[in-house]
């Protein structure tokens, strides 16, 4: 009996490697033979049918440890803990210069920069402290290419400490003053900047401290083409705020009967995907919705304003049905015409539901609703006043 074709390689589900288990001419006959993919320059698998991009966020950390072994994560990441968010991760490393583009993740890179207190995380990398992750997100950077800035907005800094200054109980005075001597030391920030940020009365905010929903949000108002930094005031015509929670809870009442226009008095079904307690409700819609007034194209600012329902999810039933009310409601408002959901379109509607809510993407979303928008539709999911 022959005996099976071993491999010098790992060729369980969802892993990668390397172009140093084997020989180039090695690697590239088991590309050939169909035993093995190239995912991009030296980074290879043996998983045939996961998609590339999902392949690449499953183990970009082990990605960034090969190429960059001297790399460490810095800015918006390391606020994030190593999180990829809206496909892109910034690292301080000088083993490139220039940004590297895999399939699904964007590496940025800046020169490296090290200091005492980064510390050691997986995969031989580093990651900067809570202190110098305070300093560095308080640098201004820009979008490109609608991609989330490098380093957190204004806002998100804000709320990020918000959070934070919770978990580090005691330890948040040591973090804060090793920010503001960082800070002493930096040509970019002010010391005093840092102290303003760690003496604000978070206390008497009208947004509560849901720091995932923040940046849930955020992320997709900048994906849509708004501006998350809001002032607190409507920038574009449309409902405000105010009025399109009025609108909410009054579609609520026509298509539920149990505690019509109530909102959820406890968490919501699933738990595990609560990114807003019970109590904030009102609150966080009245931000998101304040930050989806920024986006001035129609579609876009509607898809918007369903997004932050579905996440939020303020009601104990029938939230996605009114959601979906409520942005036809909008589109309407700004000149649009409300539409349905066809049934050809329903699955990819559902997944790309469950891709904003699960991952703050909307792109996707708004991509299926956009053709929605531009076919007769008969019978689907209802999304429309008159469906």
């Amino acid at each position: 009996m022959a005996r099976p074709l071993s491999s010098p390689w790992p060729t369980a589900y969802g892993t990668v490697f390397f172009d140093d288990v084997a020989s180039a001419p090695t690697l590239r006959r088991g590309v050939n033979a169909g035993r093995i993919r190239r995912l991009a320059s030296h980074i290879y698998t043996a998983d045939l049918e996961t998609p590339a991009g999902e392949l690449v966020e499953r183990n970009i950390w082990q990605i960034v440890g090969f190429l960059m072994p001297d790399g460490v994560v810095v800015d918006r990441t390391a606020s994030c803990g190593g999180e990829v968010v809206d496909g892109i991760i910034v690292v301080s490393t000088d083993e490139r210069k220039s940004h590297l583009d895999l399939p699904g993740v964007t590496v940025l890179v800046r020169p490296l920069e090290r200091m005492d207190d980064d510390f050691e995380w997986v995969y031989g990398l580093q990651m900067s402290s809570p202190s110098r992750t305070i300093v560095d997100n308080m640098k201004v950077s820009r979008s490109v290419k609608g991609r989330v800035p490098r380093t957190l907005t204004q806002t998100e800094m804000q709320w990020w400490a918000k959070d934070n200054v919770t978990l580090w109980g005691e330890d948040a005075d040591q973090i804060a003053q090793k920010a503001m001597t960082i800070a002493q030391g930096d040509d970019v920030v002010d010391a005093a900047d840092v102290a303003a940020l760690f003496g604000i009365d978070f206390t008497a905010a009208e947004i509560p401290a849901d720091h995932r929903a923040v940046l849930a949000i955020a992320g997709a108002v900048r994906s849509l083409g708004g501006d998350p930094d809001w002032s607190g005031a409507d920038v574009h015509v449309g409902s405000t705020a105010d009025e399109l929670i009025d609108m909410l809870r009054a579609l609520h009442t026509t298509v539920c009967a149990t505690d019509p226009g109530a909102w959820r008095g406890g968490p919501n079904r699933l738990p595990s995907l609560e990114f807003v307690a019970a109590d904030d409700v009102e609150v966080m819609l009245r931000a998101g919705f304040a930050m989806t007034a920024t986006i001035p194209e129609a579609l876009a600012r509607s898809v918007g304003v369903l997004f932050v329902v579905l996440l939020v999810d303020p009601f104990a039933d029938a939230t996605e049905e009114v959601a979906l009310l409520l942005m036809n409601t909008e589109l309407s408002d700004l000149g649009g015409t409300p539409m349905i959901v066809p049934r050809n379109l329903t699955a990819d509607y559902e997944a790309a539901k469950r891709r904003a809510i699960l991952k703050g993407e909307v792109v996707a979303l708004h991509d299926v609703l956009s053709t929605a928008a531009r076919r007769p539709a008969h019978g689907g999911v209802t999304a429309s006043l008159h469906a």
